[in-house]
């Protein structure tokens, strides 16, 4: 089973099972047509992201890593990672 979008947010956002999902105060999400960006306003950085990445993160913002992993299984995941590259 594959895990990378689980992965991804541990790496990045550095998560276990039982921490919550946020987003920093500056860091934003734009959403565009096809692609969005995740803007790190104080590191002057951006994050190309597919939207449905965005749509699971903004979903989940606020509950933990776990209930993530519940529902979701490694298919779904790996469908909704592909083309994200950090």
């Amino acid at each position: 089973m594959s895990y990378a979008i689980i992965n991804l947010l541990v790496k990045c956002f550095v998560l276990s099972d039982h921490q919550y999902i946020n987003l920093f105060a500056d860091c934003k999400i734009v959403r565009g047509f096809t692609q969005s960006v995740i803007i790190d306003l104080s590191r002057n950085k951006y994050y190309k992201l597919p939207n449905e990445f965005i749509n699971v993160l903004s979903n989940y913002l606020g509950k933990t890593l776990s209930k993530l992993k519940a529902d979701f299984d490694g298919a779904e995941l790996s469908s909704i990672m592909q083309g994200v590259n950090l």
